[in-house]
């Protein structure tokens, strides 16, 4: 999906010089459009490793590796040499895609278990880069004109790489925006091998089919009266309905499809009454009703309900006018023989009326609650998300007969998104919720931290309210213990910026800080990692070496240090649980088993 903020301006302009460029294309192509495919990714890559490849990259591969990692040291210093031509380029990226398949096997062994972390950010890495030399390498044929666009856009896409700030992510886009009109043919090439891993989805829910079904089952068990008639027997008693109530998951690659079902048990105990004989029977019927459900992202659509009874009746006893007398017990053996003679007229009754009084209360009870469902995302739940900004650009479910998948991509204008998400092997009773950094900091945009001056409790309290209008419920934020009047004083540009990297979540604060009494402390560049783990019953949240860029000396540094160490506790836990209301108004307990943060994702995997 392409995002164009000025499209009809575009194609006025390129309509505008139509003609003109039409007249120098033919002489273009024949005197330097050869010779610039030819040259590929000369004068568009920089001439050197970018620094998150160089070798601080590979020093904390394992020993075992140290061959895989000079193999792909000199392959990556040949690429960027700037020395190749294109087809020399090619057999490089070539060799680095084995050398990726290679590093893709060692991440996926046990015995590289402890340096996973390690494996896959560096696998994200380079394969970004190879997949952005091949896609300029495929503009180029398309368009060899593009070259100082293309130069353009990987010079930006570089500094993203390397800074994760708002002003290079707008260039990113800038600079497709302005390939889309210039050299649509080129752009295409883009759109289709790069931007996949730098405009995709930033926001991805997987659930296997087993806690999907467990957090939304219920059970239910009803008696209620009879009161019949069938074939002039008037039959009374009671019955007892026992119903389980869950879904299956359908195969649907476009949509996120389910069966409603809801498999019941029928037992009753009925006495029928006619002129000639009391008959006693037991029922003990089972039926299914199913419904089949889509829910696209937005709302919910759905079939009518189907269902299938198998009834069974057994007429046990009976008692007659003879009842108590010499023929007592041998009329009461024959009534009761003809009503079994009747068993097949009698239970296909049973399953009209199993049919009759399940069938229309499940319909309407389903699609009652399918109606407010739609309702409350069309009234509460996309209002929140607007209100605030993070609305989801586009959303995407599928499911399979083993799991749910729900991802979304979150930005705005002159914004970026995530790369390809971190796979899982997912048992059927898990659930891995996945957060790319850019969603989070474009959430962070959104609170408007920008250029404020606000003091730590008006700052954890304007959080606290950003988060109370996205959940839609009063969302409180503990005060500081000591509060000295001081305010932080956020950067007008990039405030707070958040990476997940090498196991951490990594802030990084743009703020000086205005105190009562003393000189103001100019702004500094706070860096502060957060490593978070799954010990037992806990998550552990350890925080570690606050970093200050000392702008105005080290004494300075000393200040905000402290101050953003009083902030954070140097470790923190909580109880590694999660609890989720049902729709019945119980809740389930799901364990926190894992946390990862790697290469710009953020996941979690839950379980029952």
């Amino acid at each position: 999906m392409r995002f164009h903020s000025n499209s009809r301006q575009y194609l006025q302009v390129a309509f505008g010089v139509a003609f003109a460029a039409a007249t120098v294309v033919g002489s273009a192509a024949l005197k330097g459009g050869v010779a610039a495919a030819d040259e590929g990714l000369r004068g568009v890559f920089p001439n050197s490793v970018p620094k998150s490849l160089t070798d601080d990259t590979f020093e904390d591969l394992p020993e075992s590796l140290n061959s895989w990692s000079e193999e792909t040291q000199a392959t990556l210093e040949a690429l960027y040499a700037g020395k190749l031509d294109a087809a020399g380029q090619r057999e490089k990226l070539a060799e680095l895609d084995g050398q990726l398949a290679a590093l893709g096997e060692a991440a996926d062994s046990s015995d590289f278990a402890e340096s996973r972390v390690t494996l896959l950010t560096l696998k994200g890495r380079l394969e970004r880069r190879a997949a952005l030399a091949k896609a300029v390498l495929g503009a180029l044929g398309a368009d060899p004109g593009s070259k100082k666009s293309l130069a353009s856009l990987v010079a930006a896409i570089e500094t993203v790489e390397a800074d994760d700030a708002e002003a290079a992510a707008t260039s990113v886009r800038k600079v497709l925006d302005q390939l889309d009109a210039k050299s649509p043919a080129a752009s295409e090439k883009i759109w289709e091998a790069a931007i996949p891993y730098y405009v995709n989805y930033n926001v991805r829910v997987t659930a296997g089919e087993q806690l999907v079904r467990e957090v939304v089952k219920e059970s239910r068990v009803e008696e209620r009266p009879v009161r019949d008639y069938f074939m002039g027997t008037r039959i009374v008693g009671r019955s007892t309905t026992a119903t389980d109530i869950d879904f299956d998951l359908v195969d649907n690659p476009n949509v996120a499809e389910f069966a409603v079902r809801v498999k019941g048990n029928v037992k009753s105990r009925t006495t029928g009454y006619n002129p000639k004989a009391t008959l006693f029977t037991s029922g003990n019927h089972y039926f299914e009703a199913r419904k089949k459900v889509r829910f696209d992202g937005y709302r919910f659509e759905w079939d009518d309900s189907t269902i299938s009874v198998n009834a069974n009746n057994n007429t046990y006893g009976a008692r007659t006018k003879f009842s108590g007398g010499l023929f007592g017990k041998l009329s009461e053996k024959i009534a009761v023989k003809e009503a079994r003679k009747r068993r097949g007229r009698s239970e296909a009754f049973s399953r009209r009326r199993v049919r009759e009084n399940v069938l229309p209360e499940f319909d309407a009870e389903v699609n009652e609650q399918l109606g407010e469902n739609n309702r409350e995302l069309a009234e509460e739940v996309r209002p929140r998300f607007e209100k605030v900004g993070l609305q989801p650009e586009t959303i995407a479910l599928s499911t399979s007969n083993r799991a749910l998948v729900a991802s979304a991509r979150i930005l705005g204008d002159g914004e970026l998104a995530g790369s390809r998400p971190l796979e899982f092997t997912l048992p059927a009773d898990a659930a891995v919720v996945q957060l790319h950094e850019s969603a989070v900091n474009n959430g962070i945009d959104r609170i408007g931290l920008a250029g404020k001056e606000l003091t730590e409790t008006e700052l954890r309290k304007t959080l606290a309210d950003f988060a109370t209008q996205l959940v839609g419920k009063e969302v409180t934020i503990d005060p500081p213990e000591e509060e000295d009047g001081s305010k932080f004083v956020f950067a007008k540009q990039d405030p707070i910026r958040v990476k997940f990297e090498n196991g951490e979540l990594v802030a990084t604060l743009r703020t000086g800080l205005k105190r009562e009494g003393e000189k103001d402390i100019p702004e500094q560049q706070v860096t502060v990692p957060l490593a978070y783990s799954v010990d037992g019953d806990q998550v552990k949240v350890a925080r570690g070496t606050v970093k200050v860029s000392a702008k105005g000396g080290l004494a300075v540094a000393a200040v905000l240090r402290r101050r953003i160490q009083q902030s954070i506790p140097e470790e923190r836990t909580r109880e590694a649980k999660l609890e989720l209301e049902k729709d019945d108004g119980s809740t389930i307990t799901l364990d926190i088993e894992s946390i990862h943060m790697i290469d710009g994702w953020f996941a979690m995997m839950i379980r029952k």
